[in-house]
C-alpha cells in the first residue's frame, strides 16, 4: 500500500507473522452510511484449487473489501466494497463520523461510553456497551463509514445495510493464500465476550485470504487486513449469530 496503515497495539500470535491487537481510547461521533451489498444463510466455501480471482469491480481511490464469516464454522455469509476518495481523517473527524451514523441509524445507543479502537489496517473502530450498543467501522483513508451494526442484550442487534450484502455463491476458496497483507490489526474482543476463544482471529483472517475476492485485491497490490468480532446480541455470545468481520483495505490510484 502506497502509504502503510500503522498498525497499534500488542503483537499478537497468528498464522502470519504478527497480528497487531489494538488499544482502547474513550470517546464519541457519527457518519455517512454503509455502500454494499444482501444477507442470507451461511453457505459453505467451496474449496478448489486455481479458482478464478473475483473482481469486487471497486474503481475507487481507496477500497474496503468487507467479508463476514460465521464464528463457529467460518463458513461465508456475505461481502460488499465500501469505496470513495481518498480523504485522510484524524481522530477529532473520526468521531464526528461515527457520531453521525450512530445517531441515524441507532438513536439510542450509549454515546457517552463509545470506545475507540486503532487506527490500525486502514480503519477506526467505535465500539458502545450494551445494553443498547453499536459498532462502526471508519475508513482512516477514505472517511466512509465500511460498516456498522447494533450491538444489543437479551435481543438480536443487526447490520444497518443488511440488505445489501453480495451473493454468497460467489465465494470461493482455494488452497493457495493471496498473500500476507501489508498491515493486519486485530480488534480487541467485546468485554462482554471475552470468552469467546474457540476461533482465533488469525483462522478467519486465514480464511478471507483463501477467497476468490482476496486473491483479486492481492492481484492489484499491497492491502491491509482489519479483523473484528461482531456479537449482535451479547446476552448469549456462545450462541448468537456470532461474526468474524474482516475488511481488506487498498489504495489504488
Amino acid at each position: 500500500m502506497r502509504n502503510r496503515s500503522r498498525v497499534s497495539g500488542a503483537v499478537c500470535a497468528g498464522v502470519f507473522s504478527a497480528l497487531a491487537c489494538g488499544g482502547d481510547i474513550d470517546v464519541l461521533q457519527k457518519g455517512p452510511s454503509d455502500a454494499g451489498a444482501g444477507d442470507a444463510a451461511p453457505a459453505a466455501c467451496t474449496a478448489s484449487d486455481g479458482v478464478e480471482p473475483l473482481d469486487d469491480a471497486c474503481a475507487e481511490e481507496v477500497c474496503h473489501v468487507v467479508l463476514r464469516f460465521d464464528y463457529l464454522t467460518l463458513e461465508p455469509r456475505g461481502w460488499r466494497v465500501v469505496g470513495g476518495p481518498t480523504a485522510a481523517i484524524n481522530t477529532d473527524m473520526a468521531k464526528l463520523i461515527a457520531t453521525t451514523a450512530i445517531e441515524e441509524n441507532t438513536p439510542n445507543a450509549a454515546l457517552q461510553r463509545v470506545v475507540l479502537s486503532g487506527p490500525g489496517a486502514g480503519l477506526l473502530l467505535f465500539t458502545a456497551p450494551p445494553d443498547f450498543g453499536v459498532f462502526v467501522l471508519i475508513g482512516e483513508q477514505s472517511g466512509l463509514v465500511v460498516a456498522g451494526g447494533s450491538m444489543t442484550y437479551g435481543r438480536p442487534g443487526k447490520y444497518w445495510s443488511s440488505q445489501e450484502w453480495n451473493p454468497l455463491v460467489q465465494v470461493k476458496c482455494d488452497s493457495a493464500v493471496a498473500g500476507a497483507p501489508d498491515a493486519m490489526f486485530v480488534a480487541p474482543l467485546y468485554p462482554t465476550c471475552s470468552y469467546l476463544d474457540s476461533t482465533p482471529p488469525s483462522d478467519a483472517l486465514e480464511k478471507a485470504l483463501r477467497t476468490n475476492i482476496a486473491a483479486s485485491v492481492a492481484s492489484k497490490g499491497p492491502f491491509s487486513a482489519f479483523v473484528f468480532v461482531y456479537t449482535p446480541d451479547t446476552s448469549h455470545c456462545e450462541t448468537a449469530p456470532t461474526e468474524f468481520i474482516v475488511v481488506l483495505t487498498q489504495l489504488r490510484k
